[in-house]
């Protein structure tokens, strides 16, 4: 986890592991798939800022229902906390103001080979 974090990963999660790809993110409330094989001694997922997106009326794997909560601007990216209504953490999530769309759907995804299996929290 200490490679995630100084490499610029900013959510974590702790994690039951469903299946080989499938696991359910304790502190987001979420279930998602794993491009990796989930072994036994994974505990946690990272995912960076920049990994999720809004997948506005597509249906992809790994979207869920979120509410925008906090949101701020820096000169190039847009910066928001969403979180769900099971959720114990808030997701940050950051989009290039290039990319940035003007409406948010209310749904965040990431995409399977973003999310980064960890053994341990330190």
């Amino acid at each position: 986890m200490a490679t995630s974090k100084l490499t610029g990963c900013k959510n974590f999660s702790r994690i039951k592991k469903i299946a080989e790809h499938q696991l359910f993110a304790r502190d987001w409330g979420v279930q998602l798939k794993t491009e990796k094989t989930i072994a036994d001694d994974i505990g946690w997922i990272g995912v960076r800022a920049h990994d999720f997106y809004d997948p506005f009326d597509q249906q992809v794997d790994n979207s869920f229902s979120t509410t925008m909560i906090d949101t701020a601007q820096t000169p190039f990216e847009r910066q928001h906390l969403c979180q769900n209504q099971e959720a114990k953490e808030a997701i940050w999530w950051k989009v290039d103001k290039s990319q940035a769309q003007a409406a948010f759907s209310g749904k965040l995804a990431v995409l399977p080979e973003n999310i980064q299996l960890l053994k341990a929290r330190e």
